[in-house]
């Protein structure tokens, strides 16, 4: 995404290497990228061998959520939605925070994961966004208050980023570029 390209140029003051993990079965490693699929327990455990250096930061910016009316749901297509963000991403950061089955982020480190404006906007096309957003806010708030290892956990909620907008054709109202939608992360970090 955008956001992420952005966020691979930003550096924190004193510093510090920028590693992108691909959040997809479909993505190529290349340099500085690391691919896992975050929908697979066991494709998340293998990040512990392609950083063995460990992190002191992750920025969660994946997890699919499916667009539609609830209509257009069935049982299946729910369970899938759920299963691609809100279960993925929230177990996701249970290991990293715990650091038990997978050991890259260091004590006192921090996770921050993107959530969406869905979670606080009513519209008729994202009851599964809004579910998978909402949920992982709070998710945040509560498991963030006693963290194990003294990692930080935080949530930001960009609004919809302009570059993103553009390729969809939506409205740009409202928009954000991607740079200024990745510069709110680094006060997290």
């Amino acid at each position: 995404s955008e956001v992420v390209r952005q966020l691979r140029a930003l550096r924190r003051p004193g510093g510090g290497e920028v590693v992108v993990v691909e959040a997809s079965s479909k993505a190529q490693p290349g340099p500085g990228k690391v691919r896992v699929d975050v929908a697979d327990a066991a494709s998340v455990r293998s990040l512990d061998a392609s950083l063995p250096g460990g992190v002191d930061h992750v920025v969660v910016c994946c997890g699919p959520s499916t667009y539609g009316a609830l209509e257009s749901f069935d049982a299946r297509r729910w369970e899938e939605n759920c299963n691609s963000k809100l279960v993925a991403i929230s177990r996701l950061v249970v290991m990293l925070a715990k650091g038990e089955e997978v050991g890259i982020l260091r004590p006192g480190g921090s996770i921050t994961v993107t959530t969406g404006q869905s979670a606080r906007t009513a519209f008729g096309m994202w009851p599964g966004l809004a579910l998978n957003n909402a949920g992982l806010e709070a998710f945040v708030k509560c498991s963030g208050i006693k963290a194990p290892r003294g990692v930080r956990i935080n949530a930001v909620a960009p609004a919809l980023v302009r570059e993103t907008a553009l390729k969809a054709n939506l409205p740009l109202e409202g928009t954000v570029p991607a740079a200024e939608a990745a510069a709110a992360y680094l006060p997290l970090v």
